[in-house]
């Protein structure tokens, strides 16, 4: 229907909190004028391919997504995703339930990414928003918790 196709760049934007190294995604349309920022914000299994995915989608319709690691080493890459193994759901849970128990930290870490994410070159400074999924929700309602300048928080909950 007369859509140009978008060719979207990626970039590995990695943040250290706290002395502990995050590793994310971000995801643009090629172009030079800045783009509102999307934070895309996983649910307990962590960071896997489905997330980077919506970024994709969210680049192709003229923001930056950027996806948002909570967890870094303390879960391994083996341990993500929703077909993890029963030992692999007990360590996503543990890592969860660690970060949950800090709001404080849990606060710091959104702020950090927001941060990150808002200084990059593509973004619009004055614009951004939050998607979580599931309990990654509720991280995304602390960037508002913490009077940080966001434009809108998405809660995406499945059955």
């Amino acid at each position: 229907l007369g859509c140009k196709p978008v060719v979207v760049d990626e970039e590995a934007i990695v943040i250290d909190f706290e002395g502990q190294k995050l590793s994310g995604q971000a995801m643009f349309g090629r172009g030079s004028h800045p783009r509102p920022l999307v934070l895309i914000v996983p649910d307990d299994h962590g960071l896997c391919k489905f997330y980077s995915e919506v970024a994709r989608f969210f680049a192709r319709a003229g923001y930056v997504g950027l996806t948002v690691d909570l967890f870094g080493d303390t879960m391994p890459d083996s341990d993500r995703g929703p077909g993890a193994s029963k030992e692999s759901r007990k360590a996503q849970v543990e890592a969860v339930l660690k970060l949950v128990s800090e709001p404080a930290k849990l606060r710091r870490l959104a702020e950090a990414w927001l941060n990150r994410g808002k200084y990059m070159a593509q973004v619009d400074l004055s614009d951004s928003a939050a998607v979580g999924f599931g309990w990654g929700g509720a991280v995304a309602q602390e960037f508002l918790h913490g009077g940080t300048l966001i434009s809108a928080v998405v809660v995406v909950e499945s059955k």
